[in-house]
């Protein structure tokens, strides 16, 4: 019964190895499966990465040129604030000069109205008597 025994043992261990090498075999092949699709995954994720570097990339590109046309527009208008600057000083300084000139005149027109004023003031019929008798007494 013993040998009976044995034979039944090492027939369920043939069969035990026999079957864990089926299994073994079936897990390896799981296994490779799981390799299999981690790669795709793993390529279907560099190629949506590098879709979207490249994409980073003409964005940049396009910042970049929005960036050296707002600076060319700035250097512009940096050019025409410095020519209305100018233009301003310049009409400033026009500006003042005529005040001045107007300050002056109306100096000069109040001093002409004082003269005015004081000779309108004088007695011009007794001067123009003095004349007349000063022609008399000559010969």
């Amino acid at each position: 019964m013993v040998i009976l025994w044995k034979l039944v043992l090492s027939h369920n261990r043939e069969k035990l190895c026999v079957g864990a090498l089926g299994n073994a075999h079936q897990q390896s092949q799981l296994v490779m499966e799981a390799i299999k699709k981690k790669m795709q995954m793993l390529k279907l994720d560099k190629e949506n990465v590098l879709d979207r570097a490249e994409q980073a990339e003409a964005e940049q590109k396009q910042a970049e040129e929005r960036s050296k046309q707002l600076e060319d527009e700035l250097a512009t208008m940096q050019k025409k604030l410095k020519g209305t600057e100018d233009e301003l000083d310049k009409y400033s300084e026009a500006l003042k000069d005529a005040q001045e000139k107007l300050e002056l005149a109306e100096k000069k027109a109040a001093d002409g109205k004082q003269w005015h004023w004081l000779v309108s003031s004088l007695p011009i019929h007794h001067a123009s008597e003095s004349y007349q008798e000063s022609t008399r007494l000559l010969p």
